[in-house]
């Protein structure tokens, strides 16, 4: 069996994965701080209990998506290599049935 990649495809992918990640996180990061912003702006008992509902809730979901796709990103990074090496130690083996 043959599995053939493209590596430059495959590092064009991770490429827009991290530029994804990037994406995400700047928008994370306005996001939180239109929630602070919103906060200063109408103090209330109600509105402080939303936005720390928010806060608590979404911050990590965000992150986490972030994170994954950042992964993601640095596993196909790595797959070239992996193919790589794949390669030479079954082009070494042989099978015999």
């Amino acid at each position: 069996m043959r599995i053939e990649i493209i590596p430059e495809e495959i590092h064009d992918l991770a490429n827009k994965l991290n530029g994804y990640q990037e994406q995400i996180k700047t928008k994370v990061d306005s996001f939180y701080k239109v929630i602070d912003a919103v906060e200063q702006d109408f103090e209330s008992k109600e509105v402080t209990t939303y936005l720390n509902i928010v806060r608590n809730d979404y911050k990590d979901m965000l992150n986490s998506l972030n994170d994954l796709v950042s992964y993601y990103a640095k596993y196909m990074e790595s797959v070239p290599n992996c193919y790589n090496e794949l390669d030479e130690y079954y082009l070494k083996t042989t099978i015999e049935a």
